[in-house]
């Protein structure tokens, strides 16, 4: 990028807030430092080298950044490098060798051999015609019940109105697939947050599962209910992972002592590490159900019905139990496998996937136009976040140590670090937020206030 390019894809950032300078730096580091091709890594070499922030902040007055091109990056402070290959290495192994486990149940997954089984009601408990009348509904079974939520699965697509409010949420605007236009971003795609609030029961997942059988993306729950849908790895990285993390800060010090702002790095780093692990692994195993379903593509072309895979992605994330009894939870499981990987594996690893994955879509053909394939839009759905609004309150605070900052700004923080230029979007979903909550728990460096699209047309109430 030109210095003009740059200043102009920058300047609404305030490079006196170090979030928003990292963006600076790695526009202007990013063909230069392949070490720091992640926000992370950038606001990590602000926060330890205080003349490059100097230097920039001079540069980016100047509108000159050649000074900033030239700087010799200090290496990122990690293990020395052999110690750090072979853990890296280590890792590979124990992912290469989880997934090739996964691999004979991920097919019987994608070719649709194993789903849920259809509730059947005892015969002695109702009349012989209702029963048949709720056989004849197909309700998915789940631990021996049956489970409405997932019933018709898809079928929202086929009434205009449950479109339209689906259409709502998961917003696509031809190529550019921005969700919400929350602030403008120097990169190809912007990563953006839609909040969904309303009421309990107003049938706020159902409209996110409804979202994802038509668009390709994650479903993320903070808080596993009583429908004991979804992974529990957010849930767990909220309760344990994080705050179990070496020198972990539940309170942090008084603003006023020289221990608060190297204690607030410490937590901040402790909670992306974890979180951009969890994206990781999901990742991992998305890429192998693409492979999967590439394989039966090449087989099925005529048959292919790219809305039938989506819903089967989706099944899995929800019964992540569901390829191997044995392993309740594929995703956490492979989370703590990724526990030695080094910063710089997990980041170019995410951004490796992410294009690997478009690829393969692009040779299925999934678009008509397959030069726009890499616009594809992924969707990152964060369900049950008013337990992420409410956990760690002291623990992540805002510079000034004025309002209070839970981990759900880290989540999305490390999300955004890591999926930024690629197309990801967020929806945020959860119950009983106040919209001063979600100020707190949003307002970043990122962005100066914080803004997002606030939604609660669920349709429950019309």
């Amino acid at each position: 990028m030109s210095d003009v390019e740059i200043h102009s894809s920058c300047s609404k950032f305030d490079i006196d807030i170090l979030e928003q300078a990292s963006y600076i730096l790695w526009s202007v580091w990013k063909s230069l430092h392949p070490q720091y091709s992640s926000l992370q890594a950038c606001i990590s070499a602000l926060s330890e080298d205080t003349n490059l922030y100097q230097t920039l902040k001079r540069a980016h007055g100047q509108r000159k950044y050649d000074v900033v091109r030239q700087w010799v990056a200090t290496p990122l402070r990690t293990a020395r490098p052999e110690a750090l290959l072979c853990t890296d290495s280590a890792a590979r192994q124990t992912v290469d060798k989880f997934l090739d486990n996964l691999r004979p149940s991920m097919m019987s997954l994608v070719s649709g051999q194993i789903t849920l089984p259809y509730w059947t009601p005892d015969r002695n408990a109702i009349d012989e015609p209702v029963a048949l009348h709720l056989e004849s509904l197909r309700i998915p079974c789940l631990h021996g019940k049956p489970n409405v939520l997932l019933h018709d699965l898809g079928g929202f697509r086929r009434e205009k109105t449950l479109a339209a409010r689906l259409n709502n949420i998961f917003m696509a605007n031809h190529h550019t697939y921005v969700l919400i236009l929350c602030y403008s971003s120097p990169y190809l795609y912007r990563l953006d947050c839609s909040f969904l609030v309303n009421t309990s029961g107003s049938g706020k997942t159902r409209l996110l599962l409804e979202g994802l059988c038509g668009h390709w993306g994650f479903y993320f729950t903070s808080l596993v209910d009583s429908s004991l849908l979804g992974s529990t790895d957010v849930q767990n990285s909220i309760r344990s992972y994080v705050p179990d993390s070496p020198n972990f800060r539940h309170a942090l010090p008084p603003t006023d002592s020289p221990q608060h702002q190297p204690a607030l790095k410490t937590n901040r780093d402790s909670a992306t590490r974890v979180f951009s692990r969890v994206f990781l692994a999901r990742l991992f195993v998305f890429d192998l159900f693409i492979q999967m379903m590439r394989d039966v593509w090449s087989r099925e072309r005529d048959k292919f019905r790219e809305a039938l895979y989506k819903q089967r992605w989706l099944l899995l994330q929800l019964q992540p139990s569901i390829l191997c009894v044995q392993d309740w939870d594929i995703f956490d499981d492979l989370l703590g496998k990724l526990g030695s990987a080094s910063e710089i594996y997990v980041n170019r690893t995410t951004k490796a996937l992410l294009i690997q994955i478009r690829k393969t879509l692009a040779e299925i053909s999934l678009v008509q136009d397959a030069g726009n394939a890499a616009q594809i839009p992924f969707f990152c759905v964060l369900d049950e976040a008013q337990y992420a609004a409410t956990q760690h309150c002291g623990a992540f605070r805002s510079n000034n140590g004025h309002a209070q900052r839970p981990i759900l700004r880290e989540i999305v923080r490390a999300w955004e670090g890591q999926a930024s230029g690629h197309g990801v979007f967020m929806v945020v979903a959860g119950t009983g937020i106040s919209k001063d909550v979600v100020d707190q728990a949003m307002a970043s460096a990122i962005m100066k206030e914080s803004k997002y699209r606030w939604c609660s047309g669920t349709g429950a109430f019309d």
